[in-house]
């Protein structure tokens, strides 16, 4: 499938923990679409939890950051509209985390959206590198080819952005970003997206899929399941993701 499909989105959470069946939360949110131009972008202040030590050391998200925020409920209608009723492709590295926490938030995902993890796909394509770990994080994956951070990792936008460039490398099979790369600041200056439907082709219909756990692929649909073989085993420890 092509990585300029208008209706291909790529997302990244940043979350109090890696467990959301044991209370763990998301705190930040950010949807672009296949252009790189932002579609959501929020963090928010978790229902439950009061703190978040040993993530807070990853994300750099405080409890004083979020405590005057809204928590993910207020948003969960724009996030439904995007990922239920208008992608068709969803993209994320070790995206099976994120789609798990945003199920667990209450978000619906379209059932025959095709699911995308870079991380796996890398892999793939470019191998491990030699380095021991079984799949490549975020940041060593970025290395690799090249990319310019414009801020530090663990970051729902720039994790976000950096998966971005790493996709469209493996499906352009180019090993490097020279002509990939996208700045914060030029997402952030580029036209708004009202709700997230400029850019897109709207579609019919917002099923709502089972709430079964995902299957374990790097493409797969949650209605159809496996669409490519690769098996991938979900990603905890937040040094893999970025």
């Amino acid at each position: 499938m092509s990585s300029n499909n208008p209706n291909r989105v790529y997302l990244d959470t940043e979350t109090t923990g890696l467990h959301p069946e044991e209370g763990d939360e998301i705190l930040s949110l950010t949807i672009v679409d296949a252009n790189g131009r932002l579609l959501f972008d929020e963090r928010f202040k978790p229902k439950h939890k009061k703190e978040w030590p040993e993530a807070q050391a990853v994300n750099h998200i405080s409890p004083d950051d979020v405590e005057h925020l809204t928590t993910i409920d207020a948003y969960m209608e724009q996030i439904c509209r995007i990922l239920d009723r208008i992608a068709d492709e969803i993209v994320g590295y070790n995206v099976a985390f994120d789609i798990g926490f945003l199920k667990a938030a209450g978000a619906t995902i379209n059932p025959d959206a095709v699911i995308i993890d870079t991380m796996q796909e890398f892999m793939d394509a470019f191998g491990n590198s030699n380095t021991g770990h079984r799949y490549q994080p975020l940041s060593m994956a970025t290395e690799r080819l090249g990319y310019n951070w414009t801020s530090a990792p663990h970051g729902s936008l720039p994790d976000t952005l950096a998966c971005l460039a790493a996709q469209k490398c493996v499906d352009d099979h180019n090993w490097c970003v020279e002509n990939l790369e996208l700045t914060e600041d030029a997402i952030m200056n580029a036209k708004p997206i009202e709700n997230g439907s400029e850019g897109f082709q709207k579609t019919a219909g917002t099923s709502t899929p089972e709430a079964a756990r995902l299957p374990s692929r790097s493409r797969f649909s949650i209605g159809s399941r496996a669409l490519r073989n690769s098996a991938l085993e979900p990603v905890s420890p937040p040094s893999s993701r970025a």
